[in-house]
Formats: C-alpha cells, sequence, structure tokens
C-alpha cells in the first residue's frame, strides 16, 4: 500500500460526504463545492492505479493467482457492505426483501434500474468496482504487454525530454480513446437493455462499467507511465500535484461557465470535462507517490486512519436506520434545526460520521478482515 494514496481515499471521501450533504444550500454555497461526485471518480482513478502497480508484474511473469486476487477482493469489501446491508434492511422494513438483499449482497444490484438506489445511494460504484475487479486483470496484462513492448523498442520516458513528451502523449490518446469507447459502449448497453428487456436505462454513462470504464483506464495509464521509471525528485511531485489541483479548478470552473455538471453535456467537450476529473486525479496519484509536501501531508497519520476508514464513512453517510432514510444528510438537517449555521452543521456531520466509520474499522471492518486474511488468504 502506498501511504499517500491511503490518504487520497480520505480526500475522495470527504468530496462525496461534504457534496452530499450541501447539495440542499448548493445557492448559497461556493460552487467548487458543486463537484463533490469527483470523488467517485478519484476512487475509480485510484483502484485502476494501485491494481495495476501492484499486478502488473504478477501477471506478465505468470505468478498471479486468480483465488488469492479474488480472496482480497471479497475481504476487502464484504465486512462492511454486508453489515450495511443487513442493518439498512432490518431497519427499514419496506427493504427487506430477498430480492432487494440478495442483489445488494452481491453487488449485482446495480445492474437493475429499480434496485440501483433503493437501499443505499453509494452503493451504486460497488457494483462499478465489482465489475472492473473480474476485468481489471486482463485489461492490465494487455497494457502491460503494450507497454513492455514499447519500453523495449522506445526506453522510459526519463530518458530524454522528447521521449517524456511521446509517453506523455501516447498515454493521454490511450485515456481518450477510452473515454470515447465508453460512450459508444454505454449506448451501446442503453440499446441492447431496452431490446432484450423493454427497460431503457437512461443513466447508463453513470451508473454501469461501461460508462465509466475510463476512469479505470486513467489510472491504470498513470501506473504504466511511471512503472519502472518514478519519478525522482519530490520537488517533481509536489509540482505535479499542484498542476492536478489547477487542473481540477479549471476543468470545474469550465463545467461551471456552460451551466453545470447537469447541463454541460449539452456542449461538445462536456462529456470529456467531466471525464477529465480522473485523468487530473490520476495525475496527482504520480506526484504523491513520488513524494514532496503534499504527499508528507497525506502520509500522516491522522490522514492514513481516515483513509483506512473512508470505504466505511462512504457507504455509511446515505445509510436508512431507523426512522432516518439517510443517515448523513438527516443529520445535517437536525443539526441546523438545532440553529448551528449549515457550513459548521456540515462540519460536525462529517466529524461526527467519520468517528462512526473510524468505531466500525476498529471494531469490526480490520478485525474481520484480519480473521478472514488468517483463514483464507
Amino acid at each position: 500500500m502506498i501511504p499517500a494514496l491511503t490518504g487520497l481515499r480520505a480526500v475522495a471521501a470527504a468530496l462525496v460526504f461534504f457534496g452530499h450533504v450541501m447539495e440542499p444550500h448548493r445557492s448559497q454555497a461556493s460552487w467548487l463545492v458543486h463537484y463533490g461526485f469527483t470523488g467517485v471518480d478519484i476512487f475509480f482513478a485510484l483502484s485502476g492505479y494501485l491494481f495495476t502497480y501492484q499486478y502488473a508484474d504478477a501477471l506478465l511473469n505468470g505468478t498471479f493467482s486468480w483465488v488469492t486476487y479474488l480472496r482480497r477482493r471479497l475481504i476487502r469489501i464484504y465486512p462492511i457492505t454486508t453489515l450495511v446491508v443487513l442493518v439498512a434492511s432490518v431497519s427499514r422494513w419496506e427493504y427487506l426483501t430477498w430480492d432487494n438483499i440478495l442483489l445488494h449482497i452481491t453487488l449485482l444490484h446495480g445492474w437493475f434500474v429499480e434496485y440501483r438506489l433503493r437501499l443505499n445511494g453509494p452503493m451504486w460504484s460497488l457494483t462499478i468496482e465489482e465489475s472492473y475487479y473480474l476485468i481489471a486483470p486482463f485489461l492490465i496484462f494487455l497494457f502491460a504487454i503494450v507497454h513492455q513492448a514499447c519500453v523495449r523498442r522506445f526506453g522510459t520516458w526519463r530518458e530524454s525530454g522528447a521521449r517524456a513528451v511521446v509517453w506523455g502523449t501516447g498515454l493521454v490518446g490511450v485515456w481518450w480513446l477510452s473515454a470515447m469507447l465508453s460512450r459508444g459502449m454505454s449506448t451501446t448497453y442503453q440499446d441492447m437493455l431496452y431490446a432484450v428487456a423493454n427497460v431503457w436505462d437512461g443513466d447508463a454513462s453513470t451508473f454501469t462499467i461501461f460508462g465509466r470504464i475510463s476512469e479505470f483506464v486513467a489510472g491504470m495509464c498513470a501506473a504504466l507511465f511511471v512503472r519502472k521509471a518514478m519519478p525522482a525528485s519530490r520537488r517533481t511531485g509536489d509540482a505535479l500535484v499542484v498542476v492536478a489541483i489547477a487542473a481540477f479548478v479549471g476543468v470545474s470552473r469550465f463545467i461551471e461557465m456552460h451551466g453545470g455538471e447537469m447541463l454541460v453535456g449539452q456542449h461538445k467537450l462536456g462529456m470529456v470535462a467531466l471525464k477529465s476529473y480522473a485523468f487530473v486525479g490520476a495525475l496527482a496519484m504520480i506526484g504523491l507517490h513520488a513524494g514532496g509536501m503534499f504527499s508528507r501531508i497525506l502520509s500522516h497519520p491522522v490522514s492514513q486512519r481516515l483513509g483506512e476508514c473512508s470505504f466505511a464513512l462512504y457507504i455509511i453517510q446515505f445509510m436508512p436506520i431507523g426512522g432516518s432514510i439517510n443517515a448523513g444528510m438527516d443529520l445535517q438537517a437536525w443539526v441546523e434545526g438545532a440553529g448551528v449555521p449549515w457550513p459548521l452543521a456540515a462540519v460536525i456531520g462529517y466529524a461526527t460520521m467519520n468517528g462512526i466509520a473510524v468505531l466500525l474499522y476498529m471494531f469490526f471492518e480490520n478485525p474481520v478482515r484480519k480473521a478472514l486474511r488468517s483463514r483464507f488468504a
């Protein structure tokens, strides 16, 4: 595990949380707060980056084990996911049906429009993660073979400035191609689903792997770029993070100037702008991995703990429990109702939900994972 990228998970989870709870105050909040959804893009790009960095060599030299790989994936996501599904189902009797529970525990719910957001909103992304888990080894193997052949033919990007430009341009081109293909794949999926099941999935580009594959590819391309040739200077790492932050602000501003995230698709470059968040995040990952001031901040023990608990925070923030349909949003409303200004209420809500996530991680998620790893992995 790369410490700074664990800390980046905390940043991604915070973006999603504040984006959700501040939505009722959208007109009052800074326009940057509107882009909390980009935290999901960062999560997807992180998966692409870490999986490629971790498994590329094993796939190339034939030591990759599907059994070990799948066991680790299941142990990573299922303890807290299963707990959340069961608690939410028991707390809200209308969700306590076999089809609803089965689809959510298997993480297949995202393929069914009527179940996708029924029990726990953020869990739709886990269906996409699960889909990527299954295809990632094939993609990584293919990308790694091509990358290896190119290194043999042209050398690494660090050998000269010209080669760095060529490598960077080539990998940007791969990401761009994946972004264009994802649009076509999601449209094809919509048409086929309608023809076979008479169901129109108007959000296929958002809620299926077909529309999101370019985000994983962005992380994969970044990992390949630094594979065998990581930037040696920590100043370079900080510079890349600064460029990524500036690009994030610039892309967000472009989207805002063209109607916001809901309307920017009407602009010819709108969908590319939306998809570029993962590419911007991948650039930051290279910088954080290389080291520097930002890397040290996100490697701090506090950042590490928040990053370790980010998965729990991500899926409990919208969890229905008892009389609450949405824990995070209802907590925000309750604190505001006590007379607390909404920005401070959001901070209090974030701290409270993080506290719960830390407890879940310390006393349930981590112990169960360790027990499962000792037994199966």
